[in-house]
């Protein structure tokens, strides 16, 4: 939790790519997380990345292809990132349209009464374009009347529009559904150009 609240705040280092009709897209050819996962208080340390390349049609659909942890075909509509795994199972990864209190389930989770509620939404702005940040955190009806923040210890995952889950960009809840480790992005590229990056501190 310590990590995630430390690359929220450093918002700063968000970079806005130049071309704005890609600012805040989350599927894009040649594009590039960089990462890594802690273990034992840091003691263990590994690297890992995550980057889409290539395009191809599926059912008529346009995707692009994406090789991390499990490779596996991404697609965006308006503000919706849908994922496509091998087998064909196709889910709904991202959504950027959702307001607070929205519930969302994520498909991913072999749990099907997983619910996490958007705790915050905000915006970021940077060099003219906005991006929606989303903090999430376990359903609970009585959050609807509190106020949350970066620094809530009930907010477990964060997105960024453009980026995804700060914590690994491949799990839309990597906190919550409890993996192993603290993961973090350190930093997300698109044709060489830099878009996000964590301060190192």
């Amino acid at each position: 939790m310590k990590c995630l609240v430390e690359v929220i705040l450093f918002f700063s280092c968000f970079v806005a790519m130049g071309h704005a009709q890609n600012h805040a897209s989350f599927v894009s050819d040649n594009k590039i997380w960089y990462g890594e996962k802690e273990y034992f208080m840091g003691q263990d340390v590994s690297p890992w990345t995550f980057y889409m390349k290539g395009d191809t049609v599926i059912d008529s659909k346009t995707y692009t292809m994406a090789y991390g942890d499990m490779d596996s075909y991404f697609r965006e509509e308006g503000k919706r990132i849908y994922r496509r795994l091998p087998d064909g199972q196709e889910f709904l990864m991202y959504d950027f349209n959702l307001e607070k209190n929205d519930v969302f389930c994520d498909a991913y989770s072999d749990n099907s009464d997983f619910k996490m509620q958007v705790l915050f939404k905000r915006s970021i702005e940077k060099e003219g374009q906005t991006l929606t940040c989303l903090g999430f955190g376990f359903y609970d009806a009585e959050n609807e009347n509190k106020s949350f923040d970066e620094s809530s210890t009930e907010v477990l995952d964060i997105w960024i529009e453009g980026v995804g889950n700060i914590s690994h960009p491949e799990y839309a809840f990597y906190s919550a559904i409890g993996n192993v480790g603290i993961s973090q992005v350190k930093c997300c590229m698109i044709q060489d150009e830099c878009i996000y990056k964590r301060m190192d501190h």
